[in-house]
């Protein structure tokens, strides 16, 4: 069994803040960035993370602080301040940031704000529209409404996404994947964002049945972090 160590990063907003690393110290990391209400702590997470760390690269995951599930203003600092630790700690890797649903919203923002994110991969990325599925979509029109009296909604997350979020911005090597037969967001939207991407880029929408919006079976966790592996090497 391949057990994280845990590591202790300073943040702007949070204080000293604990996450976990698969692999210790490697020419790449991988910062896992979860979606809304995941953590470092969900099984298509956990299980990601130790093949990678078997396949040679170190993977950090963590859960977000308190209160910023719907904050993306919040979620990208506490991202950035990951990728100052790792730069500080690990000066000679290659830092790459892989954003799941929502993860992949804050992730794609993040690689905006820093020079120091070398890659963006997204995994059935969630970026703002409402091309939704099922239950996610009485999530959006929820938060959408709260918006209305909740300035911290209203200011932090739709406000934020209007102002920060420009994937033409972005110029990192990106991977954008999506599963066909995601049930919470639409292929669509990693479509759109793609399209958008200006630099060197890669869009696999993955045809599995099997495939879901959390990616729970392990034969498509394998073959589409085969697809991270070989981005990996050749970006």
């Amino acid at each position: 069994m391949y057990k994280p160590a845990s590591l202790t990063v300073p943040t702007q907003l949070w204080g000293d803040t604990r996450v976990s690393m698969y692999g210790g110290r490697r020419r790449e990391i991988i910062i896992c960035v979860p979606g809304f209400g995941a953590n470092g702590d969900h099984p298509t997470i956990t299980a990601m993370a130790r093949i990678m760390q078997k396949r040679g690269v170190a993977v950090i995951t963590f859960a977000f602080p308190d209160g910023t599930a719907a904050n993306i203003r919040k979620q990208v600092a506490f991202i950035l301040d990951i990728v100052t630790y790792c730069r500080s700690t690990y000066p000679d890797a290659s830092i790459s940031l892989l954003g799941g649903s929502l993860g992949a919203l804050s992730s794609a923002i993040a690689a905006t704000e820093s020079d120091q994110i070398h890659r963006l991969i997204t995994l059935n990325g969630y970026f703002g529209s409402f091309f939704l599925r099922g239950e996610s979509v009485r999530v959006y029109l929820g938060l959408k409404l709260k918006g209305v009296w909740d300035k911290e909604i209203r200011d932090d997350l739709w406000g934020f996404i209007r102002s920060h979020f420009r994937p033409e911005r972005i110029r990192v090597p990106s991977l954008v994947i999506h599963a066909h037969h995601d049930k919470v967001a639409y292929p669509i939207q990693s479509r759109l964002f793609f399209r958008k991407l200006p630099g060197k880029k890669k869009l696999l929408v993955y045809p599995s049945v099997t495939a879901d919006h959390e990616l729970r079976n392990m034969d498509d966790i394998v073959k589409v972090l085969d697809e991270v592996i070989r981005f990996l090497r050749v970006s």
